[in-house]
């Protein structure tokens, strides 16, 4: 935390991912990529928000890899 910014990572304990129906699949033989997140505090509304990101690399193309990178937004706040 800097003044109004947030910064930190979260790592999953295996893979987690969604099939086309949505629905929750999870691999324990793989693991997850950390997810990267960064924000601002909102002194109005009492909440952390901003983005996500999630960098996977999932094939060799010659000397290198391949990276699927996703992205989102969250929001955190405290419930009393």
């Amino acid at each position: 935390i800097d003044g109004h910014f947030i910064s930190f990572t979260k790592e999953y304990p295996h893979l987690y991912g969604l099939d086309e129906a949505g629905n929750t699949l999870e691999d324990k033989n793989r693991q997850h990529p950390i997810v990267s997140y960064s924000g601002e505090y909102n002194a109005n509304t009492q909440t952390f928000a901003g983005q996500w990101e999630l960098r996977m690399e999932i094939a060799p193309v010659g000397e290198y890899w391949l990276e699927d990178i996703s992205t989102g937004t969250w929001e955190i706040r405290r419930d009393n």
